[in-house]
């Protein structure tokens, strides 16, 4: 099944299931055919929404996707919390605070962003 969006068949026995895939920052999923439900084993359905999440990512953030096995939730806390912290360091560096106190700020503003 080609589904021009450059997803990724996912097969079965041979057959296609569906293709996953991005356009135009959106996350799609295309069927060969007509369907009125889906039914999943919990492996597959698990195995799946890893593939959801990646999708969503290089959709979201034009980028490829963490290598397999990382966490995405957790590489989109860690986007946030590095320019979080670039912001914080840059200001204080041109305010010239001593490297101690930019660390004391970092390290308590970054808490108070995984807090909330």
């Amino acid at each position: 099944m080609s589904n021009g969006n450059g997803g990724e068949p996912i097969q079965e026995d041979g057959k296609t299931l569906f293709a996953l895939g991005e356009v135009d920052g959106m996350v799609v999923i295309t069927f060969p055919r007509p369907i009125s439900y889906v039914k999943f084993e919990p492996e597959n359905a698990r195995a799946l929404s890893e593939q959801l999440a990646r999708s969503a990512y290089r959709a979201h953030y034009n980028l490829p996707a963490p290598a397999p096995g990382k966490s995405l939730v957790a590489e989109g806390v860690r986007r946030k919390l590095h320019a979080r912290a670039t912001l914080i360091i840059r200001s204080m560096m041109e305010q010239n605070k001593r490297p101690d106190y930019i660390a004391n700020q970092v390290v308590d503003q970054l808490l108070k962003e995984i807090d909330s």
